[in-house]
């Protein structure tokens, strides 16, 4: 029973650890969102097992007096650590705090007092529960998958087999996946492509965020793209590292002299583009680029009059240095 007991005061010190401080960055920010709410789940789930378990007061109660002081306690103590967390640099969500209910509820179907002769409806009720909880994780799973398969797909740093695949990207208007068979001018090979919609605003984006970010030991970025429209476009490609990324969010400024521009003309139909990394790596004027952690890959289209539409085929590195 004292080991029991070490371990849990073991565990719960963890996890509130978790509630109030930085994830350490071994996992990418979607990743950590993905699995927020998840944490949440678990660990409401793993005190109110407690609770049902060693508490001797809860532990004598009804199923209904134990779901009350389950849900009533779950409040006080979710609702605190959201109102406590914007003090320890994160913002409070009452989503959270739904994941929290729905956690501490996982611990009272499946260990509470409940009266032998509604076992039907308890079975029913595990059953429809475990299937929501599923439902729930659905999302932070394909997140998982889709980062094992970035890391398993590199050099290639985007492609589109998948809608997961869109969770990588940010951009002002929904991202969808075409098959270029679908395009007014096919090419010999099938693939899909990523359409991007440019907004009719002062600036438009499109972002890849989450990806393999070490490009040390290569020697080019190649960019594939068709340009359905009878014009030419003129799109604004910036890289970032991670150090760029750090100084903006501190700084609320943007530096152009501290990362990688360049315009692309896209004509008409298919197009390919290839960047030196070096040129990458010289870009800002005060130090180098840090091939190793590159943090951002954007596309901005400016002053538009009507959408723009673009496809995006494969971005890969080539040419591996010796």
């Amino acid at each position: 029973m004292i080991l029991k007991k070490i371990f849990a005061s073991l565990i719960t010190f963890i996890l509130i650890i978790l509630f109030f401080s930085r994830v350490p960055v071994v996992i990418s920010e979607r990743l950590v969102e993905a699995l927020w709410p998840i944490g949440h789940i678990v660990s409401f789930a793993f005190w109110a097992w407690l609770l049902l378990s060693f508490n001797a007061y809860i532990k004598s109660r009804g199923s209904k007096q134990q779901l009350f002081l389950l849900l009533l306690l779950t409040l006080i103590i979710g609702g605190g650590i959201e109102l406590l967390q914007p003090f320890f640099s994160r913002s409070a969500q009452l989503g959270d705090l739904y994941s929290d209910l729905f956690g501490a509820f996982f611990a009272y179907l499946f260990f509470g007092n409940f009266n032998k002769n509604n076992n039907n409806f308890l079975i029913a009720s595990r059953f429809l529960y475990i299937i929501l909880l599923l439902y729930l994780m659905f999302p932070a799973m394909q997140t998982v998958k889709d980062e094992f398969e970035t890391r398993i797909d590199f050099p290639i740093i985007a492609k589109f087999d998948s809608s997961s695949e869109l969770t990588r990207w940010k951009a002002d208007l929904p991202l969808s996946i075409v098959n270029s068979s679908e395009l007014p001018v096919t090419r010999k090979s099938d693939t899909n492509l990523m359409k991007i919609t440019f907004a009719a605003e002062k600036d438009s984006r499109a972002v890849l965020r989450f990806f393999a970010g070490n490009w040390q030991g290569y020697k080019q970025i190649k960019f594939s793209f068709f340009n359905p429209n009878q014009e030419l476009l003129k799109v604004r490609l910036i890289i970032t590292d991670q150090n760029y990324d750090k100084s903006t969010s501190e700084n609320h400024t943007s530096n152009q002299n501290d990362r990688f521009g360049k315009w692309l003309l896209i004509d008409p139909g298919w197009n390919e583009y290839f960047v030196d990394l070096t040129d990458i790596e010289n870009a800002p004027t005060e130090r180098d680029m840090d091939l190793s952690n590159i943090a951002g890959v954007d596309f901005y289209m400016y002053k538009l009059k009507e959408p723009i539409i673009l496809y995006v085929d494969n971005i890969e590195l080539i040419s591996p240095l010796d």
